[in-house]
């Protein structure tokens, strides 16, 4: 049963990752979306998700206002859209509910700020690498560094003129944010998922007094902060640590390493002409990252990402065989170490492309406006069902047994229009997983 949690929060991250940014003012489109693979699949599991992902089409409506939203759509795997199955999605940033006929009357809630916690868990107890995938929602981080935030706000104060932040003041702002690495939920489960329990920095009982050396070393007189027409500077006199233009073209975070180059970066740049990059580099202890997303005036979208805290992400990439090329999902170390992906706009929606240029997978998207028969206006009140990040064996069989009658149901249906290779693959490893495990 524990597999299938796996199963269900690489399904949750994935809506995370294509559910579109709120809109205060609201908006509302229709949308269909199917796609095609550049060439079969390499093993059983890639024949598996590459005959589905060819088989598989979807259209809907989406709406969203003051930070409710609704999605609404059906997908099916057949021409004559006799699999057509219909499902729902609607709540707030904070808490979505899923249903769907292949859920019976059950309603599935997601509350997202356990998100993190969970994938720890399900890392420490099945041994699955997903603690990192729920970083890919925003909100995780408005969620995680809330409490940090406030005790910046509480300890840092900088005249509207510009000024010097003391010495002292970033000391003891430093010793508010290890206490709450170890006490505030969010922040604590964030830090153990970009780094584990043991490479931690910030939890670690020495991180105050090491830190404050490395500051008295670094800015003995604190931050001296500019702030006029070009934008706002924070200087040490030996590191900038800060920098932001007033046009929104720089934003650099830069953290110095002791013993050479950078700790962390953050930076947002823009060249005035539509391109973007985003970057984030970390170098702790022995871990070194450096992930970068780029965006260029034409509207491609390019991730390249290297270092010991992706090696373990999944990888697509193009195989020759002895029938030609083939699709392969590894992960990023099985690629060389190196992720290094490019999504480009053609006239009806999205090609992936590797870092050759060769196709990998062409997503067929369409979005035109509409208008609602009904604007979202949920509220938390609102949004209640069986707690997705709560379950664990015992609920979820329960769970099971509830749905039982209607996933049968609707899921007879779509079994009999898959592709031969997807059912194949997942009665084995339904037979792998679950049959063995209640045999024994």
């Amino acid at each position: 049963m524990k597999r299938a949690l796996l199963i269900l929060l690489a399904a949750v991250m994935l809506t995370a990752w294509l559910l579109p940014a709120s809109a205060e003012n609201g908006r509302a489109f229709r949308w269909s979306l199917s796609f095609q693979t550049a060439a079969p699949g390499d093993t059983a599991a890639d024949r598996a998700w590459v005959d589905l992902l060819n088989a598989l089409s979807a259209e809907g409506t989406w709406a969203d206002r003051g930070g409710a939203f609704t999605l609404d759509g059906r997908f099916w795997l057949d021409e004559g859209r006799r699999s057509e199955t219909a499902f729902r999605l609607y709540g707030r940033e904070d808490r979505w509910i899923a249903e769907s006929p292949l859920l019976g009357g059950i309603s599935l809630m997601f509350n997202n700020p356990a998100m993190v916690e969970y994938g720890n868990k399900i890392h420490d107890h099945l041994g699955f690498p997903v603690q990192r995938l729920p970083l890919l929602y925003p909100y995780v981080w408005k969620d995680a560094l809330a409490a940090p935030i406030g005790a910046w706000n509480e300890y840092i104060h900088v005249p509207e003129s510009g000024g010097t932040v003391p010495l002292a003041d970033l000391i003891d702002f430093i010793k508010r944010l290890n206490e709450l690495a170890q006490t505030d939920r969010a922040f604590r489960h964030l830090l153990k998922a970009i780094f584990g329990d043991d490479m931690n920095p910030v939890s670690s009982p020495d991180f105050p007094r090491r830190l404050a050396d490395w500051l008295n070393r670094l800015a003995p007189d604190g931050f001296t902060v500019t702030r006029d027409s070009e934008g706002e500077t924070w200087d040490s006199g030996q590191w900038v640590v800060f920098r932001r233009r007033n046009d929104g073209s720089q934003t650099v975070f830069s953290f110095p390493n002791p013993l050479g180059g950078e700790m962390l970066r953050l930076s947002d740049e823009s060249d005035g002409q539509g391109g973007r990059e985003i970057r984030i580099v970390l170098g702790i202890g022995g871990m070194g990252t450096d992930v970068r997303l780029t965006v260029s005036p034409e509207g491609s979208v390019t991730l390249t990402a290297s270092g010991d805290q992706i090696s373990s992400l999944p990888f697509l990439s193009l195989r020759e065989s002895a029938n030609g090329q083939v699709l392969h999902a590894s992960s990023v170390a099985d690629a060389g170490g190196v992720l290094s992906l490019r999504l480009d706009p053609v006239a009806d929606g999205y090609v992936l492309r590797d870092r050759a240029g060769s196709d990998l997978l062409r997503i067929r998207l369409t979005v035109t406006d509409t208008q609602p028969a009904e604007w979202p206006a949920w509220q938390i009140g609102d949004l209640n069902g069986v707690n997705f990040f709560s379950l664990d064996d015992s609920s979820l069989r329960e769970l099971t047994q509830q749905v039982f009658g209607s996933f049968l149901s609707g899921g007879v249906r779509l079994v009999a229009y898959a592709p031969a290779a997807t059912v194949v693959f997942i009665m084995d490893w339904v037979e792998d997983h679950f049959l063995s495990e209640a045999a024994h």
